[in-house]
């Protein structure tokens, strides 16, 4: 099973690695895996913030790492840079040494935690410890080991944020990793835009092998409803009635062509957010997949996406795909 999104790639043509669309900086000292360590096949990486027990996000990267037959990689990513800022200055070396007695610990406590979880150690392959900003030096660890996914766990300031930034940045699914809740469901959102429907392809690949139920879910908001949407369909309907039932029929026909079954849910909420939260509240679904696409800095400012909002509103695991560039602006309702 690979994660990346490969939904722009033409067909027949062989897969190829993205590339991050941000600059990787160059990795933190401490960070470069063992080579003869490292082993064929997959890799998931665990970054951790600060100094929190992993306990709950390690369970999952576990129960994950066995599904992928992957090795796991974890990083601890503590705040504050190991640079030298003037060459052999008291207050520089002073810096460094304590950088060296924060990464000492650290690894330790990393380690005597993975001990406690005696799964874990069949498939925890390295443990490294990095300073600086969490996106950036997690972008660089995963783009270093070619890691296929990566999880975080529930914690840390603008989580949704920080979920989204990192998959855009390097092309990699985000697993924010909660305690496993309700039943073994899987609820994923999608904004039918790409009729290669990458989101519910990967959620029904992983429902498959969770042994998990799928439900597709898109929304279609009242203004959305009221604006007509398609102005092709036959007028003996309403139009808002044309445009919730073409939308019922594209999201059951791309649910048909999947591999799993999978049932189809058309919400017609104020809100995408408030329409993923609440379906997987009344699903009691265990995991939320959202696709998440790349957005400008002034987007930014503006709002937050909606996958970043379900990261933070959500009390069960989400799944962060990173999705291809939009190529034109589209009338059809969103859910990303």
């Amino acid at each position: 099973m690979t994660f990346p999104s490969d939904a722009a790639r033409p067909a027949g043509s062989s897969p190829q690695r993205s590339r991050p669309l941000a600059q990787i900086p160059r990795p933190a000292p401490g960070m470069r895996p063992a080579r003869a360590r490292r082993r064929a096949g997959p890799r998931v990486v665990l970054a951790l913030f600060g100094q929190e027990s992993p306990t709950p996000s390690l369970q999952r990267t576990v129960v994950l790492a066995g599904v992928l037959d992957a090795r796991v990689h974890v990083l601890r990513v503590l705040p504050g840079s190991t640079r030298l800022q003037t060459l052999f200055s008291r207050r520089s070396v002073r810096s460094a040494v304590r950088a060296v007695q924060r990464t000492l610990s650290a690894n330790r406590a990393t380690r005597s935690w993975l001990q406690d979880s005696p799964e874990a150690a069949e498939f925890v392959e390295h443990v490294a410890i990095a300073h600086g900003d969490f996106v950036e030096q997690t972008a660089a660890y995963a783009a270093i080991v070619d890691a296929q996914l990566i999880l975080v766990p529930p914690g840390g300031r603008q989580l949704g944020e920080t979920a989204t930034s990192l998959a855009c940045a390097t092309l990699i699914p985000v697993f924010v990793a909660r305690e496993p809740i309700g039943e073994r469901s899987i609820i994923a959102a999608t904004d039918l835009r790409d009729r290669g429907y990458p989101v519910l392809s990967r959620a029904a690949e992983l429902a498959g092998q969770l042994a998990a139920s799928l439900v597709a879910v898109h929304n279609v908001t009242p203004e959305q409803l009221g604006s007509g949407g398609d102005t092709a369909w036959t007028f003996s309907l309403p139009q808002s009635e044309v445009l919730y039932q073409a939308r019922s029929s594209q999201l059951a026909s791309a649910t048909e062509r999947l591999a799993v079954d999978a049932k189809a849910v058309v919400l017609d909420k104020l809100s995408c957010v408030d329409a993923i939260l609440s379906e997987a509240e009344a699903r009691r679904a265990d995991l939320v997949v959202v696709g998440t696409r790349r957005r400008g800095w002034l987007d930014g400012l503006v709002s937050r996406s909606v996958a970043s909002q379900v990261v933070n509103g959500a009390e069960r695991s989400v799944l962060v795909l990173p999705l291809a560039e939009r190529r034109a602006a589209s009338s059809t309702s969103a859910l990303l």
